[in-house]
């Protein structure tokens, strides 16, 4: 498949394909996980979570979409709407998770 995006966040990577696949490895164990974006058109961007829980994609229609790699977590959402949410997205052209800071 022709890959759109990818990231690595060691041992996990993630990988966004032609025909909304998306393809995540645990390089440790080179098992790949084959699935389908949640999101309806091509891929623009990818990033994993700074802890290794899940990733986040976008569209080129300007949508994002949050899932967990257990599967206990999916949202999705429009970025960039207009004053009267009726105006077109823009794709996020780049994505980047950052790490929480640690609680006490």
């Amino acid at each position: 498949d022709k890959c759109y995006a990818m990231d690595v966040q060691p041992p996990l990577a993630v990988f966004a394909c032609a025909d909304r696949g998306v393809v995540w490895y645990d390089l440790t164990m080179n098992a790949p996980q084959n699935h389908v974006s949640p999101l309806k058109f091509q891929t623009r961007s990818v990033c994993c979570f700074a802890d290794k829980s899940g990733y986040a994609i976008s569209s080129i229609e300007g949508r994002l979409a949050v899932q967990n790699f257990n599967g206990s977590m999916q949202l999705r959402t429009k970025c960039h709407k207009g004053p009267d949410n009726k105006q077109p997205g823009h794709p996020a052209h780049s994505l980047s998770a950052f790490p929480l800071p640690q609680r006490a």
